[in-house]
């Protein structure tokens, strides 16, 4: 894939997806991120690692554990301490959970080797490519037959993402290739939803006419019972509100 930017740039935004799939539970999102090779050592600015934040956020049933054990597989420090000085173990003892506790005192045997001899999934990084607008990097995933509907944990797709961050290019792409413009995500937003008016931005016109040609459902409501319609007029998107009005 084609480097759009500098490395050390695309490595703090790689280390900083990863602390977020951590303190996520995203399982899946975290193993991509860790075969990209994001830095597992990426520290906040409360020292936090991606190891603590998923540990300081873990829950009995979650998928925090999960995270936790790719982490150790992969050579995370699980001695790693915050600012506050604790380290996974000391957020896994005061919250009393007993799983995490185990797994952390009884690690799995750091096998980065092993780890990092598996690939990148090709749709989690045409997944990413949408979602960092890089078109030409989504372009040439699509000619490989990179899947379209590849998602996170909160069931956001490739074309999601490019429609709320207002990257037409890759929203253009990827309608062309097929990709499901009606997929609605775990919030109950469709990727017009998201076009239309996401907080903190006003809506991203050029992604919601393209929706629009390609006939994405405009009166789709998320669980709030909100369309595309009333989330461009509660981001105050005039432009947006006066495309939606319009009937094709």
């Amino acid at each position: 894939m084609p480097v759009t930017e500098r490395p050390s740039t695309a490595r703090t935004k790689k280390a900083t997806q990863l602390y977020n799939a951590a303190r996520e539970g995203d399982k899946a999102h975290v193993k991509q991120l860790i075969l990209c090779r994001a830095d597992l050592e990426w520290q906040d600015f409360e020292k936090f690692t991606p190891l603590n934040v998923a540990a300081a956020h873990c829950f009995e049933g979650s998928g925090h554990v999960g995270c936790i054990r790719l982490l150790l597989e992969a050579g995370a420090d699980k001695d790693a301490k915050t600012k506050g000085g604790k380290s996974a173990l000391d957020w896994a003892q005061a919250r009393g959970h007993e799983s995490l506790i185990h797994l952390l005192e009884h690690p799995p045997r750091a096998a980065p080797a092993t780890v990092y001899a598996a690939k990148p999934d090709p749709g989690f990084l045409l997944w990413d490519g949408a979602n960092e607008g890089d078109a030409d990097g989504v372009r040439e995933l699509i000619a490989s037959r990179a899947s379209l509907e590849w998602k996170s944990i909160h069931g956001f797709t490739a074309l999601h993402r490019a429609a709320a961050s207002g990257h037409s290019a890759c929203v253009r792409l990827l309608l062309r290739e097929g990709a499901n413009k009606d997929a609605v995500d775990a919030f109950g937003w469709t990727p017009l939803l998201r076009a239309s008016g996401t907080p903190p931005t006003s809506g991203h016109e050029e992604c919601v006419r393209l929706l629009l040609e390609a006939r994405a459902d405009r009166d789709a409501a998320d669980k709030e019972g909100k369309t595309a319609i009333d989330r461009a007029r509660d981001c105050t998107a005039a432009s947006v509100v006066a495309l939606l009005e319009q009937r094709w």
